[in-house]
């Protein structure tokens, strides 16, 4: 891909996501990596997202691998390289993991940290997340230029995706420019956000593949003639749990060597137990729960398969690492998957119960392998994902948003707004009033030449 031509700038860029620290995830970390590798390169970043407050949430952020340095979870902190991080006190709901939608309850707060920071650019991530979805259109609203990164795939066929996929079409009625994790991500955001192709840029996901090596030690330690197989996965119905309960003993009582290594959990976990204990194969499933980020690498080295039972991913990161770990993978074949990885590193199945097992079995037919083999492998993943490269390719979407951006003005928005559809454009264009007028009573309270500049560690003065 070609990167854009334009004139080397330095961005002032705000990244918006209710998906961050001390949250783990996909999302979480892909945007903590980028934040990290436009720091470096010399732009100002600034994070928003929603408060913790809980008790029980901190202590289990704890527990996990987070990214380093933050000194709370409420008002302002600052992350190494040099990035600065506002948890907003906004009402959250917490089964989701996204403040409650509101429109213009985030308004006077947004609009002081875009001012106050001098913000050129405000890019969001992730349809899910309410505060990232109200930030852009408020960003517009103020004449900002905006970007969306999409990291799901979401179907049309019940009624809570079809609310939230219009809210979506207005969230971005006036966007920029717009990134995607696949080329199937792509398409699925263009169908369901009415968004035009030519904004879309496909730029995938990466990975720290030095954090994710072959360690043939590890691996040796474990029982001889025994073929480990690696699950880290959510154990829920998107997932594929529901396939991989009924895999497991097919597998295991099919052949003595199989042993199942299970990382993560979720509502199905119980589901799985009482599989494992009908078909008394407690010794031969190790199901290890909720694995912090930092030990993922040292689960999967003990590995020689990964298996991946999702029945809906637009990338799937787990398998870049399984990958670079030097693994056989074997996953289903939907979404963004099979852009992923090339046929020698990547095994795909029809995703049922004996597409699977098929691929497992001709996976176990490469085994053993050599370690060479597994270092080739891990160079190769090395070459094709790594966050500088996302980090310099997202600078481009940057600059086109910039040099491309036309200031839409009240009557461009509510046009767009009301193209949204019959019954929801002229919902949605009460909305764009609404945050219009939101924004003009904040301005009243908070004039633009009483908001002061953001203070910045003197350390980082000179790099932003």
């Amino acid at each position: 891909m070609k990167h854009f031509q334009a004139e080397k700038r330095r961005f002032a860029v705000c990244i918006v996501s209710d998906y961050f620290y001390p949250n783990v995830g996909g999302v979480e970390n892909h945007i903590f990596a980028v934040a990290a590798c436009l720091a470096l390169r010399g732009h100002k970043v600034v994070i928003v997202s929603h408060h913790y407050e809980s008790h029980r949430q901190r202590k289990e952020s704890m527990q996990r691998c987070t990214p380093p340095l933050a000194s709370c979870y409420k008002g302002v902190s600052w992350l190494e390289p040099g990035i600065k991080v506002y948890h907003l006190p906004l009402p959250v709901i917490y089964a989701v993991q996204s403040v409650l939608p509101s429109v213009v309850g985030g308004v006077p707060l947004l609009r002081s940290i875009f001012l106050r920071e001098g913000i050129e650019v405000v890019h969001g991530h992730q349809q899910a997340s309410s505060l990232s979805m109200e930030a852009l259109a408020l960003a517009s609203t103020l004449g900002l230029p905006t970007v969306y990164t999409d990291h799901s795939l979401f179907g049309f066929d019940n009624i809570g995706v079809i609310v939230s996929n219009k809210l979506l079409k207005f969230s971005i009625s006036t966007i920029s420019q717009v990134i995607c994790v696949s080329n199937t991500s792509r398409e699925n955001l263009v169908i369901r956000g009415m968004v035009p192709p030519e904004l879309v840029n496909v730029i995938p996901n990466a990975i720290d593949a030095n954090q994710f090596q072959p360690n043939i030690s590890v691996r040796n330690a474990e029982p001889e003639n025994r073929i480990n197989i690696i699950v880290i996965s959510r154990l829920v119905y998107r997932k594929g749990v529901d396939i991989l309960i009924r895999l497991i003993p097919l597998l295991c009582l099919g052949d003595s060597r199989v042993h199942f290594i299970i990382g993560g959990d979720g509502v199905r976990r119980v589901e799985v137990d009482e599989i494992c204990e009908k078909h008394a194969l407690q010794g031969r499933v190790e199901m290890l729960g909720s694995v912090p980020p930092r030990d993922v690498a040292s689960v999967l080295q003990r590995g020689d398969i990964f298996l991946n039972c999702s029945l809906t991913e637009s990338f799937c990161i787990a398998n870049v690492e399984a990958a670079s770990t030097g693994l056989i993978v074997v996953s289903t074949r939907v979404g963004g998957v099979p852009e992923v990885l090339p046929n020698e590193m990547l095994i795909l199945a029809d995703p049922t119960v004996s597409g699977l097992a098929g691929a497992v079995n001709l996976a176990k037919e490469r085994l053993p392998r050599h370690p060479s083999k597994q270092e080739e492998q891990h160079n190769s993943v090395k070459d094709m994902y790594n966050w500088h490269d996302v980090a310099v390719r997202t600078e481009d979407v940057y600059a086109r948003a910039c040099a491309q951006f036309p200031r839409c003005n009240i009557a461009t928005r509510i046009t767009r707004s009301w193209d949204i559809g019959v019954i929801a454009g002229p919902f949605t264009v009460c909305l764009a009033v609404l945050i219009e007028m939101a924004v003009i009573i904040a301005s009243w309270f908070a004039p633009v030449h009483e908001i002061g500049e953001g203070m910045w560690p003197a350390a980082w003065q000179g790099q932003n």
